[in-house]
């Protein structure tokens, strides 16, 4: 069964929304990870390259990739703060329509807390 099946509308509704919560935390955080990257990158070239007169190698790569990471350690941040505040909201929401539809559909499994 899908969990439409399961779930009632209202709770499909706080489902959608977690998930929403959830992709909108990840980007909220790549787009930091993102900025984080690009400034630090800057700072990096202003201290190294300008106060201490080092000579500027071609370093392209290296700038993207480290902006890169920064993104995606950002978005993983993101999604993952988001998500453990909503963990609570999905936990009670699954227990209780899972164990109304365990009870119709098996007689034979016993729930303690009744």
């Amino acid at each position: 069964k899908m969990s439409s099946d399961i779930l009632s509308k209202d709770d499909s509704k706080r489902l959608s929304k977690i998930r929403k919560d959830l992709w909108i935390g990840g980007m909220k955080g790549l787009f930091q990870g993102l900025a984080v990257g690009f400034l630090s990158i800057k700072l990096y070239e202003k201290l190294l390259f300008q106060r201490l007169k080092m000579p500027a190698k071609n370093v392209r790569n290296h700038k993207l990739m480290y902006v890169m990471l920064a993104g995606s350690l950002g978005s993983l941040i993101g999604a993952n703060y988001y998500g453990k505040k909503s963990v609570s909201k999905v936990g009670e929401m699954f227990a209780d329509e899972t164990r109304e539809y365990v009870k119709k559909e098996r007689k034979d499994i016993t729930f303690e807390k009744e």
